[in-house]
Protein backbone atom coordinates (compact mmCIF):
# COMPACT_ATOMS: atom_id res chain seq x y z
CA UNK A 1 0.00 0.00 0.00
CA UNK A 2 1.07 3.64 -1.10
CA UNK A 3 -0.01 6.69 0.73
CA UNK A 4 0.48 10.77 -1.27
CA UNK A 5 0.77 13.41 1.59
CA UNK A 6 0.83 16.76 -0.01
CA UNK A 7 2.29 19.26 2.17
CA UNK A 8 1.52 23.16 1.86
CA UNK A 9 3.05 26.03 4.14
CA UNK A 10 -0.35 27.28 4.39
CA UNK A 11 -3.73 26.19 3.56
CA UNK A 12 -4.29 28.85 1.79
CA UNK A 13 -1.60 27.64 -0.94
CA UNK A 14 -4.24 24.81 -1.76
CA UNK A 15 -6.69 27.08 -2.48
CA UNK A 16 -7.38 27.18 -5.91
CA UNK A 17 -7.25 22.83 -6.19
CA UNK A 18 -9.74 20.81 -4.99
CA UNK A 19 -9.67 20.33 -1.47
CA UNK A 20 -8.36 16.62 -0.70
CA UNK A 21 -7.55 14.42 2.06
CA UNK A 22 -3.62 14.03 0.54
CA UNK A 23 -3.07 17.38 1.53
CA UNK A 24 -1.68 18.56 5.09
CA UNK A 25 0.05 22.20 6.34
CA UNK A 26 3.88 21.70 6.64
CA UNK A 27 2.99 22.27 10.64
CA UNK A 28 0.13 19.38 10.88
CA UNK A 29 3.08 17.28 9.09
CA UNK A 30 5.65 18.61 11.80
CA UNK A 31 3.80 18.10 14.56
CA UNK A 32 2.44 14.44 13.77
CA UNK A 33 3.51 11.31 12.39
CA UNK A 34 1.76 10.97 9.33
CA UNK A 35 0.60 7.11 7.86
CA UNK A 36 1.43 3.51 9.44
CA UNK A 37 4.99 2.11 9.76
CA UNK A 38 4.12 -0.60 6.85
CA UNK A 39 2.63 2.08 4.55
CA UNK A 40 5.00 3.32 2.09
CA UNK A 41 4.67 7.55 1.84
CA UNK A 42 5.05 9.83 -1.39
CA UNK A 43 5.77 13.16 0.19
CA UNK A 44 5.39 16.37 -1.80
CA UNK A 45 6.76 19.35 -0.20
CA UNK A 46 5.29 22.27 -1.80
CA UNK A 47 6.32 24.91 1.04
CA UNK A 48 6.93 28.36 -0.15
CA UNK A 49 10.53 28.15 0.74
CA UNK A 50 13.43 25.30 1.04
CA UNK A 51 16.00 27.97 2.74
CA UNK A 52 18.11 26.43 5.29
CA UNK A 53 16.62 26.12 8.99
CA UNK A 54 13.16 26.74 7.33
CA UNK A 55 9.90 25.07 7.39
CA UNK A 56 10.27 23.52 3.82
CA UNK A 57 13.43 22.53 4.52
CA UNK A 58 12.66 20.84 7.63
CA UNK A 59 9.46 19.18 6.31
CA UNK A 60 12.15 17.35 3.73
CA UNK A 61 14.54 16.56 6.30
CA UNK A 62 12.03 14.97 8.89
CA UNK A 63 10.69 13.02 5.36
CA UNK A 64 12.96 11.33 5.11
CA UNK A 65 14.02 10.58 8.77
CA UNK A 66 10.31 9.21 8.78
CA UNK A 67 11.76 7.24 5.99
CA UNK A 68 9.31 8.89 3.81
CA UNK A 69 10.36 9.20 0.08
CA UNK A 70 10.38 13.10 -0.34
CA UNK A 71 10.62 15.26 -3.28
CA UNK A 72 12.31 17.50 -3.19
CA UNK A 73 14.98 15.61 -0.78
CA UNK A 74 17.52 17.49 1.19
CA UNK A 75 20.32 16.72 -1.30
CA UNK A 76 18.55 18.29 -4.20
CA UNK A 77 17.32 21.28 -1.76
CA UNK A 78 21.45 21.47 -1.21
CA UNK A 79 22.36 21.25 -4.52
CA UNK A 80 20.20 24.06 -6.12
CA UNK A 81 22.38 26.02 -3.77
CA UNK A 82 25.52 24.96 -5.82
CA UNK A 83 25.62 27.50 -8.67
CA UNK A 84 28.46 25.34 -9.65
CA UNK A 85 26.05 22.36 -10.51
CA UNK A 86 24.19 24.47 -13.06
CA UNK A 87 26.81 23.19 -16.22
CA UNK A 88 24.18 20.58 -17.73
CA UNK A 89 25.73 19.64 -21.05
CA UNK A 90 23.15 21.24 -23.14
CA UNK A 91 23.05 20.63 -26.56
CA UNK A 92 22.27 23.23 -28.98
CA UNK A 93 20.86 25.09 -26.36
CA UNK A 94 21.08 27.86 -28.42
CA UNK A 95 18.96 26.28 -31.34
CA UNK A 96 15.77 25.70 -29.15
CA UNK A 97 15.82 28.93 -27.85
CA UNK A 98 15.66 30.20 -31.10
CA UNK A 99 12.77 28.49 -31.55
CA UNK A 100 10.27 30.23 -29.30
CA UNK A 101 11.66 33.61 -28.74
CA UNK A 102 9.97 36.30 -29.94
CA UNK A 103 10.65 37.49 -33.49
CA UNK A 104 13.07 40.72 -31.90
CA UNK A 105 14.35 38.02 -29.22
CA UNK A 106 18.05 39.30 -30.79
CA UNK A 107 17.74 41.98 -27.81
CA UNK A 108 16.94 39.33 -25.06
CA UNK A 109 19.23 39.10 -22.98
CA UNK A 110 17.39 37.07 -20.05
CA UNK A 111 14.66 34.94 -20.42
CA UNK A 112 13.29 32.26 -17.94
CA UNK A 113 10.92 28.76 -18.04
CA UNK A 114 8.87 27.31 -15.25
CA UNK A 115 9.21 23.40 -14.82
CA UNK A 116 6.55 21.30 -13.00
CA UNK A 117 7.52 17.97 -12.26
CA UNK A 118 9.78 18.06 -15.50
CA UNK A 119 7.02 19.42 -17.55
CA UNK A 120 7.15 22.74 -19.66
CA UNK A 121 4.80 24.81 -21.60
CA UNK A 122 7.65 25.14 -24.41
CA UNK A 123 7.92 22.26 -26.82
CA UNK A 124 11.53 23.22 -28.00
CA UNK A 125 12.53 22.45 -24.03
CA UNK A 126 10.47 19.48 -23.15
CA UNK A 127 13.78 17.19 -23.26
CA UNK A 128 15.64 19.84 -21.51
CA UNK A 129 13.00 20.20 -18.12
CA UNK A 130 12.73 16.78 -18.03
CA UNK A 131 16.79 16.87 -17.75
CA UNK A 132 16.56 19.41 -15.48
CA UNK A 133 13.76 17.87 -13.29
CA UNK A 134 16.08 14.51 -12.96
CA UNK A 135 19.15 16.34 -11.77
CA UNK A 136 17.40 18.61 -9.44
CA UNK A 137 14.13 16.59 -8.47
CA UNK A 138 11.73 19.72 -7.06
CA UNK A 139 8.07 20.01 -7.42
CA UNK A 140 8.41 23.41 -9.06
CA UNK A 141 11.34 24.90 -10.88
CA UNK A 142 12.53 28.08 -12.90
CA UNK A 143 14.84 27.89 -14.94
CA UNK A 144 16.69 30.97 -15.91
CA UNK A 145 18.55 31.73 -19.07
CA UNK A 146 20.89 34.60 -20.10
CA UNK A 147 22.98 35.67 -22.81
CA UNK A 148 26.24 36.88 -23.60
CA UNK A 149 27.19 35.43 -26.83
CA UNK A 150 25.67 32.39 -26.08
CA UNK A 151 22.45 30.87 -24.44
CA UNK A 152 23.43 29.28 -21.30
CA UNK A 153 21.60 28.85 -18.12
CA UNK A 154 22.25 31.49 -15.34
CA UNK A 155 20.07 29.85 -12.54
CA UNK A 156 18.07 26.79 -11.43
CA UNK A 157 15.78 28.04 -8.33
CA UNK A 158 13.05 26.43 -6.60
CA UNK A 159 9.63 28.12 -6.89
CA UNK A 160 6.13 28.25 -4.96
CA UNK A 161 2.75 27.20 -5.26
CA UNK A 162 1.20 30.75 -4.60
CA UNK A 163 2.65 33.00 -6.32
CA UNK A 164 1.73 30.78 -9.95
CA UNK A 165 -0.75 32.54 -11.81
CA UNK A 166 -4.25 31.02 -12.81
CA UNK A 167 -2.79 29.37 -16.60
CA UNK A 168 0.14 28.29 -14.52
CA UNK A 169 -1.78 27.04 -11.42
CA UNK A 170 -3.86 24.71 -14.46
CA UNK A 171 -0.50 23.90 -15.90
CA UNK A 172 0.70 22.79 -12.79
CA UNK A 173 -2.08 20.80 -11.63
CA UNK A 174 -1.87 18.70 -14.70
CA UNK A 175 1.39 17.76 -13.84
CA UNK A 176 1.08 16.45 -10.44
CA UNK A 177 -1.61 14.54 -11.49
CA UNK A 178 0.39 12.68 -14.49
CA UNK A 179 3.08 12.83 -11.79
CA UNK A 180 1.00 10.82 -8.55
CA UNK A 181 -0.09 8.49 -11.18
CA UNK A 182 3.47 7.65 -11.82
CA UNK A 183 3.77 7.12 -7.98
CA UNK A 184 0.45 5.17 -8.08
CA UNK A 185 1.90 2.77 -10.52
CA UNK A 186 3.36 -0.73 -9.38
CA UNK A 187 6.36 -1.94 -10.07
CA UNK A 188 7.48 -4.47 -12.66
CA UNK A 189 8.55 -7.59 -11.57
CA UNK A 190 12.43 -7.96 -11.89
CA UNK A 191 13.51 -10.67 -13.91
CA UNK A 192 16.16 -13.20 -12.16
Amino acid sequence: MSRLVIVVEKASDWGSYYPSDNVVTAQDYLKEPIGVDDERTQVINLCRSYKYRGTGYYVSLLAEARGHKVIPSVRAINDLRRRSLYGLDVEDLNAKLGKFLPAGGRDTTDFGVLVYFGETSYPALEDLARQVFETFPCPILRIEFERERVWQIAAIKPSSLHTLSDPQEDAFAQALDKFSKKLWRKPRARRK
